[in-house]
């Protein structure tokens, strides 16, 4: 998540797995952006992490969210954000 949060667009970042039906699992990253920025596009966030990240780490897709979700203990909401990763919860809900 620290390499996708390097985008200068990016204010935070989860990634989690999610199902590929080829791969079997594939990497997601599940962003907020930051205030007055666009989103980048998946080209551009995977250019960017080129110097920075093996090509199979880096993320096949990127959903951008309004907020990210965390525990009650301060910590991603990985589940949270693997159910939106794999389609079982929209964008946004």
């Amino acid at each position: 998540a620290a390499a996708v949060k390097s985008h200068p667009a990016i204010a935070d970042a989860i990634v989690v797995g999610a199902p590929h039906e080829r791969f079997g699992q594939q990497v997601v990253a599940v962003a907020t952006t930051r205030p007055g920025t666009a989103a980048p596009g998946l080209d551009e966030l995977r250019a960017h992490l080129a110097d920075r990240l093996a090509g199979y780490k880096a993320p096949r897709q990127l959903l951008v969210v309004d907020e990210l979700r965390y525990t009650p203990q301060g910590k991603p909401d990985l589940r949270w954000a693997a159910d939106l990763a794999a389609g079982q919860v929209e964008v946004g809900a």
